[in-house]
């Protein structure tokens, strides 16, 4: 068996690169710094948290929390940019999340939950829809809790949903709970 063409240089750049030197290539910072940013204790962080939507272009095969590799490239696209590393802490950060799931009709603007935090599957969406269907995958830091904020999750996935610019949003506590 032969190894399709398109593995070579995937193949050559993963053996050149590891995820050490890409965040010191993007963040423009030495890999020392980075080493740094991706060992040092983060317990002063936990406390603050943000809720973070993402926007999912196709529908995932499985409705659960997903992997530091799966969110890591949407962490990235919406890192503020005062706070260079802070998609590095959030992505190691995941264990202190959990994962709710939202399905938003675009022309109707009607949202449903697919997951909520501690339950098992709300709504199975169909695999149809075409492009009117769009799928959200919010991560609530777990110290939040899940009483009473749903009308506002759902609220704050339609902002994401009609924001075409940015693949997702994070916002936090207090600015959530004003909204």
């Amino acid at each position: 068996m032969t190894t399709p063409r398109a593995t070579f240089p995937v193949k050559k750049a993963a053996e050149r690169m590891d995820l050490r030197d890409h965040l010191a290539q993007s963040l423009q910072l030495s890999t020392e710094t980075v080493e740094e940013l991706c060992t040092r204790p983060l317990e002063n962080e936990v406390n603050s948290l943000e809720l973070i939507i993402f926007k999912v272009i196709h529908r995932p095969d499985a409705f659960s929390m997903p992997s530091f590799a799966s969110t890591f490239p949407f962490l990235e696209a919406i890192c503020p940019s005062d706070s260079p590393g802070w998609h590095i802490s959030r992505a190691r950060l995941l264990e202190h999340y959990t994962a709710s799931w939202v399905r938003l009709d675009r022309l109707t603007e009607e949202t449903s939950f697919i997951t909520l935090p501690g339950e098992s599957k709300v709504d199975e969406p169909e695999r149809t829809g075409g492009g009117n269907i769009a799928f959200l995958l919010t991560l609530i830091p777990k110290e939040w809790g899940m009483e009473d904020i749903q009308p506002k999750l759902l609220k704050a996935c339609v902002a994401v949903a009609c924001n075409s610019e940015k693949p997702g949003s994070m916002t936090r506590r207090k600015g959530f709970e004003g909204s």
